[in-house]
């Protein structure tokens, strides 16, 4: 949950919740005004919505059964509302599936760090009819070749672990310019969209697609070996571990194993001894295609100034036309603003639209937005007179 939270805050409500900076007077330019919030660049970072701005992620090897179908909804292409809920559901999941008594005997020796051992057989340390495995010497775990220094994190591929990603604009849509908002002759409709609510997306190409650094090994396009875990060992195929054999003079008596010399280990020689292979995810290319986040593939994205009822686009115009000297026009649209916070807030409760915060939290957030609107209503007044 605290993952989910620091998605959805971080992502979904800043934008409508955070006052917008002073503006600085904005240049003009035949096609339109600079954008204020990118600062005529087109484009700015975001929080990561796969590691939430942290920069690592749970191990998908070790510390979370559960990471590879988070992945797998991200290549999906799901809206973030949709994936912030399925992440809610995987983490109710794995607290139920981890109490569970017999996860206690098949996670023996394992926690962030320590991979299940690979031994065919091994069971908390124990194999079949073997005694102690000799793979993981009784451990049940091997030290994890994915975290072995992180415990249990390892870096986001999407973002190389910077922790933010860098995307288009939503003000300007990558255009680095937003239109005129002196020419505007309707107030009340989205100068961004034409109150159409939907945008083009620049983030993808045609096929609504993106490339990013491969999830399963972070774009390096290799993984330890299945066999051996990068331990360049495994139990003795001779013997299975046991370290002896059945004599071939005498088929009631055991003899030591020639193979592994009673060791019961033997070279893996299915990564050639090198404890490496080639990432079976991205074929060892490091990289990996997945439905844009942005738009989940629909090469439309929604426009973040007045979808579902959301007043950022009159905010950021006000301050626009502000730095502009024009207070009148910019009193306007702080009204237009102000006129559609209630609805805003009363759809997402309505609708369940913000499934972290509860109906009390929303109520709250309503009034804090109700008062801050209030405010500045009122600082445009003065200013206009």
């Amino acid at each position: 949950m605290p993952r989910v939270l620091a998605l959805l805050l971080a992502v979904l409500a800043a934008p409508a919740l955070q006052d917008p900076p002073p503006a600085e007077p904005a240049a003009e330019s035949p096609a339109g005004v600079t954008c204020q919030r990118c600062d005529g660049k087109g484009k700015h970072a975001e929080p990561c919505i796969d590691c939430a701005g942290a920069g690592s992620v749970m191990c998908w090897r070790c510390a979370s059964p559960f990471a590879r179908p988070r992945f797998e909804e991200r290549e999906e292409g799901r809206s973030i509302e949709e994936v912030a809920e399925t992440f809610a559901r995987l983490d109710a999941l794995e607290a139920e599936l981890a109490a569970k008594p017999i996860m206690e005997k098949l996670n023996a020796g394992r926690g962030p760090g320590m991979a299940a051992c690979p031994a065919v057989g091994c069971i908390g340390g124990a194999l079949f009819g073997a005694g102690e495995c000799k793979n993981c010497e009784g451990v049940g775990a091997v030290p994890c070749p994915d975290c072995t220094k992180t415990k249990g994190r390892r870096a986001c591929g999407p973002c190389s672990g910077e922790g933010s990603v860098v995307r288009a604009c939503e003000d300007c849509a990558g255009a680095a310019v937003v239109p005129d908002p002196r020419k505007a002759t309707d107030v009340s409709t989205c100068a961004w969209c034409d109150g159409t609510s939907r945008r083009p997306c620049v983030d993808c190409d045609e096929h609504g697609l993106v490339e990013d650094a491969c999830w399963k090994c972070a774009g390096s396009g290799r993984l330890a070996c299945k066999d051996c875990l990068g331990t360049m060992r495994v139990l003795c195929p001779d013997c299975g571990g046991e370290g002896r054999v059945v004599s071939p003079k005498n088929k009631k008596r055991m003899t030591a194993c020639k193979t592994c010399k009673k060791k019961g280990r033997a070279s893996c020689y299915a990564c050639e001894k090198t404890g490496a292979s080639p990432c079976d995810a991205c074929d060892g290319d490091g990289r990996w295609e997945r439905k844009c986040a942005t738009c989940a593939g629909d090469r439309a994205t929604p426009c973040m100034g007045c979808f579902r009822g959301r007043y950022h686009h009159w905010e950021a115009t006000a301050e626009l036309l502000a730095s502009m000297g024009e207070h009148a026009q910019a009193l306007r649209c702080w009204e237009q603003a102000e006129r559609r916070v209630e609805p805003f807030w009363r759809a997402r409760m309505k609708y369940r639209l913000d499934p972290v915060r509860t109906a009390e939290e929303l109520e709250h957030q309503l009034e804090l937005e109700t008062e801050r609107l209030h405010r500045l209503v009122e600082l445009a007044l003065e200013r206009a007179r």
